[in-house]
């Protein structure tokens, strides 16, 4: 029989393991969650970056560098960086730089970019057992899974603040943000002038799924979340608790919004989206930029 774990360390196993997912394949090639071709969302990010007059644009969960691809031409000034897991993909432009940590901070403004890159940070889920109590999820590498111990006082802490379960039917799952809220309050911390756009499927309070969002895919359809290397791992993200999480680190301002209203903030055409696609961009030791100052907020 396959030993389990918690389903945070199998994501981490299977996604990022020496023979993870992501070492292996594309991720865009599997699943895209900004449900908008790269040109357009290159678009969109490039005005941005003009907008804040971006000396850099860094690019983590780069995935191949289609993203940096479609920049280097639109910002001819701007430098250029990609975080990612693999090496350096050989047809990328020489001007683009590349790495597993982000380039060290200077003195210019960057606009950070994490696209698709919140839901595969891998997280915690728990469920209600027959009796009530929340316990723990423990998964096998086949996919099999089994109720543990209830969560630490941490992710109770996290639950009770931002994905309340109290009186909860039983075989209700949540889905343990506070990773994600780490990873993205890590992230705001690196920008020392400039924005951190995050583009992701989210949820918000009051609207979380009752049986959680975990899922695989594989050639571009959904199937059983397996963490076996085998397939791409995602679960949608709290991205209210990742916005407060940024506050935190230092973010003055902040936009939470559904990918359709950043859209046509930014001028730019795309077919209308369901609401769970929302941009979440927080400003750090500067003003947010008025092309901004139209989107529709959901905080």
């Amino acid at each position: 029989m396959c030993a389990q774990t918690t389903w945070r360390a199998a994501m981490d196993r299977a996604l990022y393991g020496s023979n993870g997912f992501y070492r292996r394949n594309a991720p865009g090639a599997h699943f895209r969650a900004c449900a908008q071709p790269a040109e357009e969302f290159a678009t969109a990010v490039a005005r941005i970056a003009v907008a804040i007059g971006a000396t850099e644009v860094v690019d983590i969960g780069a995935g191949r560098g289609a993203l940096l691809t479609a920049l280097e031409p639109r910002l001819r000034t701007v430098a250029l960086h990609g975080i990612e897991v693999v090496a350096r993909p050989a047809a990328l432009p020489a001007r683009i730089g590349w790495s597993e940590l982000a380039p060290p901070e200077g003195d210019g403004v960057r606009l950070l970019v994490a696209n698709e890159w919140l839901n595969n940070v891998p997280l915690d889920v728990v469920e209600v057992d027959l009796g009530g109590t929340l316990r723990q999820v423990f998964v096998a590498p086949d996919g099999n899974e089994a109720t543990g111990d209830p969560p630490g006082a941490t992710d109770l802490a996290w639950l009770a603040r931002w994905w309340p379960l109290d009186g909860a039917a039983p075989g209700t799952r949540a889905e343990v943000g506070s990773p994600r809220d780490q990873a993205w309050a890590a992230t705001v911390r690196s920008v020392q002038r400039g924005l951190a756009l995050a583009v992701d499927l989210a949820h918000l309070t009051g609207r979380r799924p009752p049986h959680g969002t975990l899922v695989g895919y594989r050639d571009g359809v959904a199937v059983m979340p397996t963490p076996d290397g085998s397939t791409d791992l995602i679960a949608h993200v709290a991205l209210d608790a990742c916005a407060a999480a940024g506050v935190r680190a230092g973010a003055a301002a902040t936009v939470l919004a559904t990918q359709d209203d950043a859209l046509r903030a930014l001028e730019v055409s795309a077919p209308p989206v369901p609401d769970e696609y929302r941009w979440l961009i927080q400003a750090v030791g500067i003003e947010l930029p008025t092309v901004l100052d139209q989107i529709h907020r959901s905080i």
